[in-house]
Protein backbone atom coordinates (compact mmCIF):
# COMPACT_ATOMS: atom_id res chain seq x y z
CA UNK A 1 0.00 0.00 0.00
CA UNK A 2 2.84 2.38 0.89
CA UNK A 3 4.59 1.55 -2.37
CA UNK A 4 1.44 2.53 -4.33
CA UNK A 5 1.23 5.91 -2.61
CA UNK A 6 4.92 6.49 -3.25
CA UNK A 7 4.44 5.81 -6.97
CA UNK A 8 1.38 8.09 -7.08
CA UNK A 9 3.22 10.92 -5.31
CA UNK A 10 6.26 10.47 -7.55
CA UNK A 11 4.02 10.60 -10.63
CA UNK A 12 2.25 13.73 -9.38
CA UNK A 13 5.60 15.40 -8.61
CA UNK A 14 6.86 14.53 -12.08
CA UNK A 15 3.70 15.94 -13.67
CA UNK A 16 3.98 19.19 -11.70
CA UNK A 17 7.68 19.53 -12.57
CA UNK A 18 6.89 18.94 -16.25
CA UNK A 19 4.18 21.60 -16.27
CA UNK A 20 6.43 24.11 -14.50
CA UNK A 21 9.31 23.52 -16.90
CA UNK A 22 6.95 23.95 -19.87
CA UNK A 23 5.72 27.26 -18.44
CA UNK A 24 9.28 28.46 -17.93
CA UNK A 25 10.19 27.53 -21.50
CA UNK A 26 7.19 29.42 -22.85
CA UNK A 27 7.77 32.41 -20.57
CA UNK A 28 11.40 32.58 -21.67
CA UNK A 29 10.41 32.84 -25.32
CA UNK A 30 7.53 35.32 -24.86
CA UNK A 31 9.66 38.45 -24.90
CA UNK A 32 11.05 37.72 -28.35
CA UNK A 33 7.63 36.61 -29.55
CA UNK A 34 6.07 39.83 -28.27
CA UNK A 35 8.70 41.97 -30.02
CA UNK A 36 8.21 40.07 -33.27
CA UNK A 37 4.44 40.34 -32.89
CA UNK A 38 4.65 44.10 -32.32
CA UNK A 39 6.87 44.59 -35.34
CA UNK A 40 4.68 42.46 -37.60
CA UNK A 41 1.48 44.10 -36.39
CA UNK A 42 2.79 47.64 -36.88
CA UNK A 43 4.13 46.76 -40.34
CA UNK A 44 0.69 45.45 -41.28
CA UNK A 45 -0.91 48.55 -39.76
CA UNK A 46 1.32 50.83 -41.85
CA UNK A 47 0.52 48.85 -44.98
CA UNK A 48 -3.22 49.00 -44.29
CA UNK A 49 -3.03 52.73 -43.52
CA UNK A 50 -1.34 53.35 -46.89
CA UNK A 51 -3.90 51.21 -48.73
CA UNK A 52 -6.82 53.07 -47.15
CA UNK A 53 -5.23 56.47 -47.83
CA UNK A 54 -6.34 56.44 -51.48
CA UNK A 55 -5.19 59.98 -52.31
CA UNK A 56 -1.85 59.42 -50.50
CA UNK A 57 -2.10 62.66 -48.51
CA UNK A 58 -0.79 60.86 -45.38
CA UNK A 59 -4.16 61.01 -43.62
CA UNK A 60 -7.42 59.10 -43.82
CA UNK A 61 -10.63 61.00 -44.43
CA UNK A 62 -14.00 59.84 -43.15
CA UNK A 63 -14.93 58.69 -46.69
CA UNK A 64 -11.70 56.70 -47.03
CA UNK A 65 -12.35 55.12 -43.62
CA UNK A 66 -15.99 54.28 -44.37
CA UNK A 67 -15.19 52.79 -47.79
CA UNK A 68 -12.37 50.63 -46.47
CA UNK A 69 -12.01 47.51 -44.38
CA UNK A 70 -11.28 49.72 -41.35
CA UNK A 71 -14.98 50.27 -40.82
CA UNK A 72 -15.54 46.51 -40.72
CA UNK A 73 -13.34 46.21 -37.60
CA UNK A 74 -15.99 48.03 -35.60
CA UNK A 75 -13.81 50.93 -34.52
CA UNK A 76 -15.66 54.15 -35.33
CA UNK A 77 -13.91 56.97 -37.16
CA UNK A 78 -14.25 59.21 -34.10
CA UNK A 79 -12.20 56.84 -31.97
CA UNK A 80 -9.24 57.24 -34.33
CA UNK A 81 -9.69 60.98 -34.91
CA UNK A 82 -8.53 62.10 -31.48
CA UNK A 83 -7.88 65.75 -32.43
CA UNK A 84 -11.27 65.93 -34.20
CA UNK A 85 -9.88 67.49 -37.39
CA UNK A 86 -11.96 65.06 -39.52
CA UNK A 87 -8.85 63.13 -40.58
CA UNK A 88 -6.96 60.20 -39.11
CA UNK A 89 -3.24 60.87 -39.07
CA UNK A 90 -0.68 58.07 -38.96
CA UNK A 91 0.07 58.99 -35.33
CA UNK A 92 -3.60 58.75 -34.35
CA UNK A 93 -3.95 55.45 -36.19
CA UNK A 94 -0.73 54.03 -34.72
CA UNK A 95 -1.70 55.07 -31.19
CA UNK A 96 -5.12 53.44 -31.55
CA UNK A 97 -3.52 50.23 -32.82
CA UNK A 98 -1.03 50.19 -29.96
CA UNK A 99 -3.78 50.79 -27.42
CA UNK A 100 -6.24 48.27 -28.81
CA UNK A 101 -3.58 45.58 -29.27
CA UNK A 102 -1.76 46.23 -26.00
CA UNK A 103 1.48 47.39 -27.60
CA UNK A 104 4.10 49.93 -26.68
CA UNK A 105 4.32 49.18 -22.99
CA UNK A 106 0.66 49.88 -22.39
CA UNK A 107 -0.54 46.34 -21.61
CA UNK A 108 1.78 43.82 -23.27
Amino acid sequence: MVKGRYIALTGAAFLIASVLSMQLAVAGSCYKHDEDFKTQLMNKAASLFNQVDKDQDKKISRDEHDQSSLSSYGVPFERFDVDEDQYISWEEYKNQMEESHNIGGKKV
